[in-house]
């Protein structure tokens, strides 16, 4: 019935309404699992609109004798699709009507591009003059901004993306309007010189392109974690508004929900842990010898050569979430290894240097792009390959990690912009999620160092797996803590990267595993006999608790749905040390310093209670808990209408002095000779005083 109800029909919910005359409650619960999907919105096909409205209008018409909370549901969903599209509609027909639009094809997207590589060389501009100024030694941090030559503070990685999102959407869009799709694949007219009016013409677009970007994401995320939109006209504009022009705003209105914010936490953990590693790599003194100056010198990644110390970061970070030997493991994802992954975008990255540098023009033969892979290791049918991944189509989620663009001559133009001094490890998880790459081997080298790491230092931990009847029950990861069984579900799945789609992608995928740790537990209370034959204890005289574990770092507040949600990064941590690290950084290295503010252990040994407490409350989250904040911003839709945006992030300044208060050492413990000390001195202090005044 849901399947048939997501192709928009109504035949078998209607039978199920008159033989099984369901409660109001439950009829809501079926509407929000099938309008709360990102296929109901339709941003382009018109068709799609109206078979959508059809079956919208139909579902009031059935549900027509239910409550007013029924027909609201299906009322508010439509809105919000059928205004998010209008405003779609809205910003098509401006982009249509603006002056770059009205020139050559060619003349447009190279307008487009040499805008970016421009807007984009100044912000490394102020991040090299800011480096300059850097102070002696600080928190190691990703959240960094920088200032203009003007004095303007902003964030040099929030205005990199901001370009290369518009650059991204700005070059599908004109794609498909132009047709320059072939096998999947942009294929762009050759380049030619835009003048600076034609620079300025294209201007326009970065910011209707920002908007569109801004109205997708809002428009998904209400529809797919719950929002509304309202409108107001004429005087009900706000005035600012009205000074600019618009006679109708739209407001999306909506809270953060749960999901949303831990989702986007650990992405934001995802990096810092990044930026933690580099660190520690850069203040080897030791690696230095393995990095080679060119791609001819450089040895094969096997081999332990590396182009730079950011090549050695990102082989270091992929064996995390891989769990895997970088430098041995084969296996194949889309017919490349890691190691062949890595050193691609590494090459693409050292050429991109190249071209900043001014030594190589951003537009490469095919043999050229071809012969910089092989030199740097690649065999030539896995650099072919790798060409054919790296290049930007239809599938591609941005420039960032598909910064090859193919030119009608068959050269390539290198997105240098986007690639010069990007995160290779997120580049090739986002390519992945983009591509759909699994590897079974992965979630099985994932739960192995599970249980190495939680036998050594928590419990002797055990997989297995048995039979009763025609079920099957299979577990990753079972141990017994003094007066508790735990039971960890293993899972090794690819964080968003703020994608509302693939965020709620991973919600549904979390729902499904909550029910099969579920059905786990409850499989070895009713069959006692296989813990007792595994640990020798009755389970009835134990607290089963089933946890989800992430390889990457996504852990919940609590429980979800009743089951524990934590990550190996916080949880190893946990049952290694009882301590947390503030790690410092300065030109002399990286330093850890241990404080005991936050102990995680209340004796010498964790223990259960001590495990309970940490997944209930994860130390790591806190600091960002504290810090999430709200932004609303005007976007334009047409000269007359416009829409806020709301979006939740982390507040920069909070998240550091959370960070700070949490993890910095305590005052020092005075003894009681220097309180002696103090008393006495205090006492002379005071008895000469009296002294004067006697006089």
């Amino acid at each position: 019935m849901i399947e048939q109800l997501n192709n928009f029909k109504c035949n078998d919910f209607e039978n199920y309404l008159k033989d099984c005359n369901p409660s109001d409650d439950e009829i809501k619960e079926i509407l929000k699992k099938t309008l709360s999907r990102p296929e109901i919105l339709s941003i382009h096909s018109k068709s799609n609109r109206k078979e959508r409205d059809k079956f919208l209008a139909s579902l009031c018409n059935i549900l027509d004798s239910r409550g007013d909370s029924v027909k609201e549901i299906i009322i508010n969903k439509g809105k919000l699709v059928q205004i998010s599209e209008e405003l779609f509609d809205n910003i098509s027909n401006v982009i249509e009507e603006c002056e770059i639009s009205k020139l050559e094809q060619a003349t447009q997207i190279w307008a487009h591009l040499t805008r970016v590589e421009s807007t984009i060389s100044t912000i490394y501009s102020d991040i090299e003059k800011s480096y300059q100024q850097k102070p002696k030694t600080l928190l190691v941090t990703p959240f960094i901004r920088i200032k203009t030559k003007e004095g303007v503070e902003y964030s040099p990685d929030a205005a990199i993306e901001r370009q290369v999102s518009y650059l991204s959407l700005t070059l599908s869009l004109l794609s498909y309007k132009n047709n320059w799709f072939k096998d999947g694949k942009v294929v762009l007219p050759n380049r030619v010189i835009p003048s600076e009016e034609d620079l300025f013409k294209a201007g326009s677009i970065e910011l209707l392109a920002l908007s569109w970007k801004q109205l997708e994401d809002n428009a998904l995320r209400s529809i797919l974690f719950g929002g509304d939109i309202f409108r107001d006209f004429g005087d009900d504009v706000p005035s600012d508004a009205r000074e600019h022009g618009v006679k109708t705003a739209y407001y999306f209105s909506r809270s953060e929900s749960e999901f949303e914010m831990f989702d986007s936490i650990a992405c934001e953990r995802f990096r810092k842990r990044s930026l933690q590693n580099f660190m520690e790599i850069m203040s080897h003194k030791g690696i230095k010898p393995t990095i080679s100056n060119d791609l001819i010198s450089v040895g094969k990644l096997s081999e332990r050569s590396f182009i730079s110390e950011d090549e050695i970061h990102a082989c270091g970070n992929l064996q995390d979430v891989f769990c895997t030997n970088v430098f041995e493991d084969d296996t194949d994802y889309n017919g490349l290894t890691l190691r062949d992954w890595i050193r691609g975008y590494f090459t693409l990255r050292y050429l991109s240097d190249q071209v900043m540098s001014g030594e190589k023009l951003p537009i490469f033969s095919f043999s050229d792009m071809l012969k910089s892979l092989l030199d740097s290791g690649l065999t030539e049918v896995n650099a072919l390959t790798f060409i054919e991944l790296a290049s930007f189509g239809k599938n591609s989620r941005d420039l960032f990690d598909c910064p090859l663009i193919k030119l009608e001559d068959s050269n390539l133009y290198l997105a240098y912009h986007c690639t010069v001094n990007s995160s290779v490890p997120n580049l090739i998880l986002s390519r992945f999620s983009s591509l759909e790459s699994e590897s079974g081997k992965k979630g099985y080298r994932f739960e192995k160092e599970v249980i190495e790491v939680f036998t050594k230092h928590l419990s002797p931990c055990k997989s297995f797996k048995f039979k009763r009847e025609l079920e099957e029950y299979e577990y990753d990861c079972v141990f017994v803590l003094d007066k508790r069984i735990f039971v960890f579900e293993c899972k090794n799945r690819s964080l968003s990267w703020s994608s509302a789609v693939k965020a709620y992608r991973t919600k549904e995928y979390l729902s499904k595993t909550v029910k099969q740790v579920n059905r786990l537990k409850d499989a070895l209370i009713e069959y006692p006999e296989v813990i007792r034959e595994h640990f020798g204890v009755d389970v009835n005289s134990y607290e089963v608790i089933p946890v989800i574990f992430n390889c990457m770092p996504f852990s919940w507040l609590g429980k979800f749905d009743d089951v524990y949600i934590s990550d190996f990064s916080s949880l190893s941590r946990f049952a290694k040390s009882s301590k947390i690290n503030i790690i410092m950084t300065s030109k002399d290295g990286q330093v850890k310093q241990s404080s005991s503010k936050s102990k995680q252990w209340t004796g010498s040994t964790p223990n259960s209670d001590d495990l309970i407490r940490h997944l209930e409350n994860p130390i790591q989250l806190r600091p960002f808990l504290n810090s999430r904040k709200k932004v609303e911003q005007w976007w334009i839709a047409n000269t007359e209408v416009a829409f806020v945006s709301t979006d939740y992030e982390v507040d920069s300044e909070k998240y550091k002095k959370a960070e700070k208060a949490m993890f910095s050492p305590p005052a020092p413990i005075r003894n009681e000779a220097n309180k002696r000390a103090k008393v006495k001195r205090n006492m002379i202090k005071s008895s000469k005083r009296k002294n004067r005044n006697k006089k």
